[in-house]
């Protein structure tokens, strides 16, 4: 005889299948937002065509073209996306919630367990519910950016090639000799199909586990269930089975503590499923509320007796499962797998497994709402509020932005910017590919230890084997194309040298010495600062053209180098010039707000996140509390968030590496719109 924990986690199977539908829907209406911006993107790429001037310099201006009006295309749809996904999954928990409800209601007989219903409460599971560590809405966000870098780089690196109109739409769509699978929006599609399939698991384990928790006066722990089958991965498999409290504690018999409802990884299919109360246990209850419902309704005598208190005895898989179902109630297993796959499956031509993803079976979160025996949801259409009239701005040459200031800086190099471009674009990938074949070399040197031992004693038997020379032959192949990558980003930081140094030249003679002398009086220089030092400042005011002198006045020399923007201070710390140049450019930034305001644009358009300053520099010394938003930065330090305000390390570390021409080559090469950025700040 079935338990009632058994009889509960039998129906919430049945409604799991149910979940596969809605995600498939889900995934088919999503899907189809996603080739819409893919079919935009290439109207706009064939309208603006950024290969058909012959002059560099026009191409690059039609690509920021391009780059600007996809921006509002992917911003346009991913807004979209995002809304979709938040009001349908707020939706899918209030059913999660009621339908769990009703099925430990009807398995023990009496109406005890209640639903959430509270809208604020629901739209906080939707935000608390985890996938790897973070919410869909930040899975969202990052495809949005890494979709939106990768068509830029990929129209970069086409534009620069010389590729026409023709090559470029197949670099969005794909090639037909490969199915059209080759394009950059294949990827996106596949990852955004593993993120709704997540996202509604994530939300609807969410919800049980919160319906759970509220309802203690019934249910006493959960209960990790897996769809056992030969997809099914390790974690998943060792979770199986595994139960806890409701506040986490191991219940007997159980080895892992329990993270967080699943899912476990992407696509994941486990599911939490509640353990009950006994009867023993629930007529002794003290709540008036339970007493008062037992004393107008009793459970029968057998439901009872099938109270026991426990977890599931043992799994099944979902063949073993759809077996004993088609042998209770045929008809529902039509429904689920249809008349031609039912057959199939009954000729063992196809088994469950095959039939996992429902993408022909689609349901939507109405059409669950309905089985679940639930009202639709009429939605009131307000009339649109009337817009304000916007406030007339001034022109847009007097406002210097991120773009603008960008400009400025290709406009100060004409000639130059499509070299410097190139080199980034070549140097990025020889440093990526370097890095790959690093991680390779990492894992073959583990591959190494393992075969033959990790110590000279241990691989001296196997050092005159065919087996070990060919080892080493592979990973010293490995090495050299490493390192000849590295040489190759190398020499295009060398190459750019020439042209740092006269950035530079160009940059300080704008102000002669005297001039310098005359705006260094300003400042009071503290009694320990070397000669050194005041040479250094008197370089960067020529540099800067003695921007931030407004906001500084004090300069002195201590442990560690700061800037303060309350005193106006400039400690230089160790006195070298390149600290000189990054605690002066914190008050270029200070200065001026609308610097500050370019430089915050420059970090959260790229960033894709934000890590701990100790993860993304190992060994650095930074605290727990010093974050960042990371992307490939010249320096992480670049994304460093302040929370007390108005603040950023753009300007700094940029000017930083303006103190000699090897630094700033290092910055053409590496990244070239934060060259660029600084470039025009300083001749804007």
């Amino acid at each position: 005889m079935a338990n009632t924990a058994t009889k509960v986690a039998d129906l919430l199977t049945r409604h799991d299948v149910n979940l596969m539908r809605v995600d498939a829907g889900l995934r088919r209406k999503i899907i189809n937002m996603l080739l819409g911006l893919e079919q935009d993107v290439v109207e706009k790429l064939s309208r603006i065509n950024p290969s058909e001037p012959a002059h560099i310099n026009f191409k690059l201006k039609r690509f920021e073209a391009l780059m600007s009006a996809t921006k509002n295309s992917y911003d346009s749809t991913y807004g979209t996306i995002g809304k979709t996904m938040r009001e349908q999954l707020t939706d899918l928990a209030e059913i999660e919630s009621v339908n769990t409800v009703n099925t430990i209601n009807k398995v023990i007989q009496v109406r005890l367990a209640e639903p959430v219903i509270d809208t604020n409460v629901l739209k906080s599971l939707v935000g608390s519910a985890l996938i790897e560590g973070a919410p869909s809405s930040h899975w969202w966000a990052e495809q949005k950016v890494s979709q939106r870098k990768a068509f830029e780089r990929s129209m970069r690196e086409g534009v620069l090639g010389g590729e026409p109109l023709g090559t470029l739409v197949r670099r969005v769509r794909g090639t037909r000799a490969a199915g059209f699978k080759d394009g950059i929006f294949n990827a996106t599609r596949r990852q955004a199909e593993a993120l709704v399939r997540s996202s509604v698991q994530a939300v609807a384990n969410e919800a049980r586990n919160k319906t759970y928790s509220d309802n203690r006066d019934v249910v006493k722990g959960k209960q990790w269930l897996s769809t056992l089958d030969s997809r099914t991965t390790d974690i998943c498999k060792a979770l199986d089975g595994q139960a806890w409290d409701l506040e986490g504690r191991k219940l007997e018999g159980t080895t892992h503590n329990f993270v967080q409802p699943p899912p476990a990884h992407w696509n994941c299919r486990s599911t939490l499923v509640p353990v009950l109360k006994s009867w023993k246990e629930l007529s002794k209850s003290k709540n008036p509320k339970v007493q008062k419902v037992l004393r107008e309704k009793t459970p029968s005598r057998r439901t009872r007796s099938e109270m026991d208190g426990l977890k599931i005895p043992s799994t099944m898989t979902y063949d073993q499962w759809l077996q004993r179902k088609y042998t209770t109630n045929p008809e529902m297993v039509s429904e689920i797998l249809g008349p031609t796959k039912l057959k199939m499956w009954l000729q063992k031509k196809i088994a469950f497994t095959d039939l996992i993803d429902q993408s022909w079976n689609p349901l939507t979160v109405a059409q669950l709402r309905n089985k679940v025996g639930m009202r639709a949801v009429v939605k009131k259409v307000l009339p649109p509020v009337p817009k304000p009239k916007p406030k007339p701005k001034p022109p847009v040459s007097l406002l210097p932005t991120k773009d603008s200031l960008i400009q400025a800086g290709e406009e100060h190099i004409p000639d130059h910017v499509s070299t410097v471009r190139s080199a980034n674009v070549k140097h990025r990938k020889y440093t990526l590919d370097a890095k790959l074949l690093e991680a390779k070399l990492i894992d073959m040197r583990k591959e190494m230890d393992d075969r033959f031992g990790a110590t000279i004693q241990k691989r001296y038997h196997h050092t005159g084997t065919p087996e070990y020379q060919a080892a080493m032959d592979a990973m010293q192949e490995v090495r050299s194309q490493m390192w000849e990558l590295q040489g190759k980003a190398h020499s295009l930081t060398e190459n750019l040298e020439e042209l740092a140094r006269n950035i530079r030249t160009g940059l300080i003679e704008r102000i002669s010495r005297a001039d310098a002398d005359h705006i260094m009086r300003r400042y009071y220089f503290d009694k320990a600062v070397p000669i050194a030092v005041k040479g250094y400042v008197r370089e960067f005011i020529r540099m800067t053209g003695g921007k931030g002198r407004e906001a500084s006045s004090y300069i002195s020399v201590q442990r560690r180098a700061y800037a303060m923007k309350a005193t106006g201070t400039v400690n230089v710390g160790n006195g070298k010039k390149n600290s000189i140049f990054h605690e002066m450019g914190h008050f270029v930034e200070f200065e001026n707000d609308r610097y500050y305001r370019s430089a915050r644009t420059f970090i959260e358009e790229r960033a894709v996140g934000k890590k701990r300053l100790s993860d993304l520099i190992p060994g650095s010394g930074y605290t727990a509390d010093e974050v960042a938003f990371h992307d490939h930065f010249i320096n992480p330090y670049v994304g460093k968030e302040y929370s007390g305000g108005r603040a950023t390390e753009v300007i700094s570390v940029g000017l930083e590496h303006f103190a000699d021409s090897k630094s700033l080559s290092r910055l053409m090469a590496e990244d070239v719109d934060h060259f660029l950025l600084i470039l025009g700040i300083l001749v804007k």
